[in-house]
């Protein structure tokens, strides 16, 4: 069986050359660490970052852009509108020169029918008048033959 290490009278432990090795062990774990974990993983990082700033920036950038952009499609939907509004105001004014030209030669037709009608009215009042010129002509002596007497005459 293997007896324990004696230490020092007073001491806890005897470390020898123990902590030493240890202190060396953690330096060359953390020379490893920072050249195969950290230094690549800060490097990810600092390289996102600088990304992200440029593009912020880019962003911050473009709000002039925007604004130029903005305005210029304002001025096209304007004359667009314009535009929109000239042709639909064409397009009534010719609707509105057709539907007078279809007017005025309905009106026309209508009134040379109302120019026939009235003088085929006053041919045919004229005839009536004239047929019953005849008629009155001949019941007017009838009511004179009645109600004088005989050997009267007018």
């Amino acid at each position: 069986m293997a007896l324990p290490a004696s230490a020092d009278a007073g001491k806890l432990f005897d470390f020898n050359l123990t902590l030493p090795v240890m202190a060396a062990e953690f330096l060359l774990l953390m020379v490893f660490l920072d050249k195969t974990w950290f230094t690549p993983v800060g490097d990810l990082l600092d390289k996102r970052d600088a990304e992200l700033r440029g593009m912020v920036g880019e962003v911050k950038d473009n709000s002039a852009n925007l604004a130029a952009l903005k305005a210029e499609a304002d001025g096209i939907l304007r004359s667009a509108r314009a535009d929109a509004q000239a042709q639909l105001q064409a397009c009534k004014s010719e609707c509105q020169a057709d539907m007078d030209s279809k007017f005025g030669a309905a009106k026309a037709k209508v009134d040379k029918e109302l120019q026939v009608a009235l003088e085929a009215l006053a041919k045919e009042e004229a005839e009536a008048l004239k047929s019953m010129q005849g008629q009155v002509d001949s019941l007017s002596n009838e009511i004179i033959a009645r109600v004088l007497p005989e050997g009267v005459s007018l």
